[in-house]
Order: structure tokens, then C-alpha cells, then sequence
């Protein structure tokens, strides 16, 4: 997407060369765009049937040795399978050490905790004392707890590097150089920037231990704000899009995080009420997909609008909601053209929305709500309006009261899919995308209308003047407001009686 723009530019410049020359051609530059606008409405970030979509189990995986394995990142709390990467076995052949990496470590002074940890289906129960040896595998479902594993399970956990052990005094090294290993670790194992852990098994076939199970870890990153995340993100150069800090526009990132940290109040599953963050991101990013397409998911978790601004060279946010400042009043004395209206396309529009995010406390299995707009807001609705439904996925969002606040926001936010396209004079050099403007017309009955600039396109004509063509979005402010969320009722299990 950087090499696009880098392009574009480098294209716009040999263009003023070669004006000198021709002289016949008009100049443009896209001064500044949304770059997710286009993707807002599909929120699964990718259409059906792509990788995004051919890769996602629904819930946490281990995964096998391979070179091109890619590790997760973890902000708030998430779960991961873990990948094998490493492993060894004693010269007798009887206790083998598995070394699973779990996750990529931010920011430095983020900080990454375990939780649970399940294996092969089952809650691990950690010794008190000695905090890596498991003593019992509990069976939720049946409450029933497997002590036959004791002295013959160990885990060990490593925050970030084999020199941050967090159940343990011992670094990684020292456990991989025992004696009785075939292959040891030496000093160069130092696993950096990584959350990882080391199994041991001894080899026991009465406690159905003869090789590594299906393994789930609960991490919880420090780092949890979305404009936080998005920093971390856009500046890595590990697993994120490498952009320096000074092609950020930071102040954007901290406006969605005030934003996002205010509070909102839902009425919990027993009555009453309750308070929680607006927006605050818990899942895992998987660094398989595209940069931007895992832009594009984390925008949409937290609902705003990825800008970009290329005479600056800075990437940002724009936070949607409902406070706003007009930057222009839009009308005959400045526009200098007509006006393309495209207005919203029923047929395609959708009015109910199934969402799809992770359940905390079902090891972050992906669970589906479906939002129908007919409930929500019936009188958005167009007569004889044919039913459409959009599937969203949510990977950063892990309780129903956020993800049923999103689908609000995008259920009435897509209502508002006016699109205008006009030019302005050199006035409207002065706005950015993102911007908000009113728009007044006679023919349309417009007075004061809001929308929101999607795109500004400066032109550099022939005859020495400049325009600026703007691409417009509908704006509502009504959409952002924040409504009383209904916390999800657990649904009572009368389907199977109890034994």
C-alpha cells in the first residue's frame, strides 16, 4: 500500500516535469484519503472464501513445525495454540521437551502474563509451590480431575525471552541443558521478543502421556488501547508495517484512545447497571494476513477510519462519533461544479447483521449473534426493503456488550451511504479527508447537510488554476450515540436432563 502511494507521487512529480514540456495535461494529486471506507461494510475483512477466511479454525490451534510458520500477536487478553519450534528427547528415550512459541512481545515496556493453560482439552492445575509442574488435568464438563499426570507433566512459561521466565527461576537455557537431553540449548537460544513455553512429558502410557496434545494458552498484553495497538502495529518492523513514528500522525491515535476510553453504561443479564470502556481491544492479530488487511480489522473493532495524507506522509485515525466540528460550508459561492450524487442502493444494502467474535471464556472460540436492523431501528428501514445479511467478524472484541454496540453503529451507519462527488476553487485545498462539511444546494433541498470528506483531489489545470475535487460521505451523528446495551442471558441447558 506504501509502494502504491510512493508511486503515485513519484507520478505526480514526473507529471510537473513534463508540463513544462506538453503543457496540455491537467496535474492531480490525492491530497488525502480514507483508506478504509471502502472495506468498512464488510467487516469479516476479507470476502468469502479467501485466505482470511480458509485459515480461521474459529478458535485457538497448535501448529506443526514448518519454516514459514508466523508467530500471533496478542493485545489484551487472547488465546494461541502456540507453534512447535523446538524440541528434544533424553537419551532414554522416556521424556521428551516440546518448545511451543505463543506470541510476538511489543512494545518494550508491554508487558505479557499467562492464565489458564488447557491440555488436550483439559485446565492444567499447577503445583502452588514448584509452579510449572501440572498435578492434575481438570475436565470441566464433568468436574472430574486426572491426577495420573502427576510428576510426569511440566510446563514452563517464558514472558519474553528465555531469560524471563514467569512460573519458574529458570531460564530456558538451563531447562533445555539437561544432562539427560540428546540435544541442549546453548547460549545463543535466547528467544527474543518472544512469549513461549517449554513442555515436558515423561513418557507414560496409563496417563495417556506419549506425546505433545492439543495445548491452549491464555495471554493477557498490557497493552490494550486500540490507538496504542494501532502504534505498535503501523512502527513494527518485526510484524507490522515498518512506517517510522514521524509518519504518524500520533494526535489522531490519542484522540482514539480518550474516546475509547470512556465509559459506557449496559445493563447486565441479571438487571441493574454497569459501566465499561467503550472501546478496548482482547483477541489475537494473525500476521498470515496482509498489513492492511489487518488494518482494516482493527478499525473495525474499535469503528473508526484509516486516513492517510500524502502531503504530510502521515498515517492515522479518524475517531467516529458524535461531536464534531464543521470545517467548510459547502455552497454555490465555492463550488465550481455539478454535483454527482450516487444515493444508496437498496438491494445491497444490508439490514441484518451477524456478528462474530471471541468468547473469554470459552478459550476465545469464535460465538455468532445475529442484529437485525427491523429491532434495532425499524424506522431506518425503506418499504418492501429485501433482507440482507452481513457477516462481521470482530477478532479483537471478547464480550457480547461491545460487539452488540459495534452492530448497532454499523447497522445504522450504513443507512448513511450517501456519496457525492464536486470540485471546489483552491479553498478547498485547506480540508483533509476525514474532515467534516456542510452542504447547501437549492436543487437538492439541502441546507447545512453534513458530510464527511472521503478523498481530496488537488488539480493543477492548464491555465494556471487550482481545484480541489472532493469525494463525500453522508454523515450522521445520531449513528455514534451511544445506546443501552443488553448484556447477553446465558441460555439454560433444558435440553439434556442432568444425570
Amino acid at each position: 500500500m506504501v509502494g502504491t502511494i510512493i508511486a503515485a507521487i513519484s507520478y505526480a512529480l514526473l507529471a510537473w516535469e513534463a508540463v513544462g514540456v506538453v503543457g496540455q495535461f491537467a496535474i492531480t494529486l490525492v491530497a488525502s484519503s480514507i483508506v478504509s471506507k471502502a472495506f468498512a461494510p464488510n467487516i469479516d475483512g476479507a470476502s468469502s472464501g479467501s485466505v482470511a477466511n480458509s485459515i480461521n479454525p474459529g478458535n485457538p490451534q497448535q501448529q506443526a513445525p514448518a519454516s514459514d510458520n508466523k508467530l500471533p500477536i496478542v493485545y489484551g487478553t487472547g488465546w494461541v495454540g502456540g507453534i512447535v519450534t523446538d524440541l528434544s528427547i533424553s537419551s532414554n528415550n522416556q521424556e521428551m521437551y516440546y518448545v511451543l512459541s505463543l506470541s510476538e512481545c511489543t512494545g518494550v515496556s508491554d508487558t505479557i502474563t499467562f492464565g489458564d493453560v488447557f491440555f488436550g482439552g483439559k485446565k492444567c492445575i499447577f503445583n502452588p509451590t514448584d509452579q510449572y509442574k501440572v498435578t492434575g488435568l481438570l475436565d470441566q464438563s464433568t468436574g472430574l480431575t486426572d491426577t495420573t499426570i502427576v510428576g510426569c507433566l511440566s510446563i514452563y512459561l517464558y514472558r519474553n525471552g528465555s531469560f524471563a521466565p514467569a512460573n519458574l527461576s529458570e531460564s530456558a537455557i538451563s531447562v533445555m541443558q539437561d544432562p539427560n537431553l540428546v540435544y541442549k540449548w546453548d547460549s545463543t537460544k535466547l528467544m527474543t521478543n518472544c512469549a513461549f513455553a517449554i513442555i515436558k512429558i515423561s513418557y507414560n502410557q496409563n496417563a495417556n502421556l506419549t506425546g505433545l496434545q492439543q495445548t491452549k494458552f491464555q495471554l493477557t498484553n498490557s497493552r490494550t488501547s486500540p490507538g496504542q495497538c494501532f502504534l505498535d502495529y503501523m512502527t513494527s518492523t518485526t510484524y507490522g508495517a515498518a512506517i517510522p513514528s514521524s509518519g504518524i500522525d500520533a494526535a489522531s491515535l490519542t484522540a482514539l484512545d480518550a474516546y475509547s476510553n470512556q465509559l459506557m453504561t449496559y445493563t447486565p443479564y441479571g438487571g441493574g447497571s454497569a459501566t465499561q470502556a467503550r472501546f478496548k481491544f482482547d483477541g489475537v492479530i494473525d500476521t498470515n494476513q496482509t498489513i492492511m488487511n489487518n488494518l482494516q480489522l482493527m478499525a473495525s473493532c474499535c469503528d473508526c477510519l484509516l486516513r492517510y495524507n500524502e502531503i504530510t506522509g502521515l498515517w492515522g485515525v479518524i475517531v467516529q462519533q458524535p461531536t464534531y466540528t464543521v470545517a467548510m460550508d459547502l455552497d454555490d459561492s465555492n463550488i465550481v461544479s455539478s454535483i454527482q450524487v450516487t444515493p444508496i442502493d437498496i438491494a445491497s444494502s444490508y439490514n441484518i447483521a451477524e456478528v462474530k467474535f471471541v468468547d473469554g471464556t470459552q478459550q476465545d472460540s469464535f460465538i455468532t449473534s445475529t442484529f437485525n436492523l427491523a429491532v434495532i431501528n425499524p424506522f431506518l428501514l425503506y418499504p418492501n426493503e429485501p433482507v440482507n445479511k452481513q457477516v462481521i467478524s470482530l477478532p479483537l472484541v471478547n464480550n457480547s456488550v461491545r460487539a452488540q454496540y459495534l452492530a448497532n453503529r454499523f447497522l445504522e451507519g450504513g443507512r448513511e451511504d450517501l456519496q457525492i462527488k464536486c470540485k471546489v476553487n483552491y479553498v478547498g485545498l485547506q480540508l483533509e479527508a476525514g474532515d467534516i462539511v456542510t452542504l447547501t444546494n437549492v436543487n437538492y433541498g439541502w441546507t447545512a447537510k453534513l458530510f464527511r470528506v472521503g478523498q481530496v483531489v488537488e488539480e493543477f489545470n492548464e491555465d494556471g488554476s487550482i481545484t480541489t475535487s472532493l469525494s463525500l460521505m453522508e454523515f450522521n451523528p445520531a449513528v455514534y450515540d451511544d445506546l443501552n446495551v443488553t448484556q447477553f442471558t446465558p441460555a439454560p441447558n433444558t435440553g439434556i436432563g442432568s444425570p
